[in-house]
């Protein structure tokens, strides 16, 4: 066993929590690994804004899964330094019930985010995460994908990157 509060020991941790508690869904890892008040950033930017805290994650967890059943997080690498541990991850799954008011479209959802933890005494106490919501929405059928944008955004988009290589000489 790695000794605590070491990077190698922060990175099993939250492996640990990302597949015991997110892709198996075991209540008793997410009470071992995350702090009672633990404060993660992105919980009041949710659409449906959760609570702080071990029953935020519950929740999350909970609304996920009504919305996937099925999804599987995986892991793709992890970077850790200090008390701070980074997973980049990928989800993938079927859209078979509600999530966030959208009906199920039985579509399969593949899309990818990354996690940062702040571990002290072998607990998460902070959190930041960023999923590619728009991939996952356009998979959904909310937003067109990217051949199905308005022609004037299209053109927007295609004058500002000629703008930028401009700027930078190419």
């Amino acid at each position: 066993m790695t000794p605590t509060g070491t990077a190698a020991a922060n990175k099993e941790l939250l492996r640990g929590y990302l597949e015991g508690f997110w892709n198996q869904g075991d209540p008793a890892v997410v009470e071992r690994c995350v702090a009672e008040n633990a404060f993660f950033h992105d919980f009041a930017d949710s659409p449906q804004p959760l609570p702080q805290g071990l029953a935020g994650v519950k929740e999350a967890y909970r609304r996920f899964r009504v919305g996937a059943p099925n999804f599987v997080m995986i892991v793709d690498d992890m970077i850790a330094e200090g008390d701070r541990v980074a997973a980049r991850f990928t989800i993938r799954g079927d859209h078979t019930g509600e999530f966030q008011g959208i009906p199920p479209t039985y579509r399969p959802i593949d899309f990818t985010g990354t996690t940062v933890a702040r571990i002290v005494d072998g607990k998460i106490v902070e959190g930041w995460q960023n999923t590619d919501v728009m991939k996952l929405m356009q998979q959904l059928g909310v937003i067109p994908s990217g051949s199905a944008l308005p022609r004037p955004l299209k053109w927007w988009i295609a004058l500002r990157g000629k703008r930028q290589k401009r700027r930078r000489g190419l």
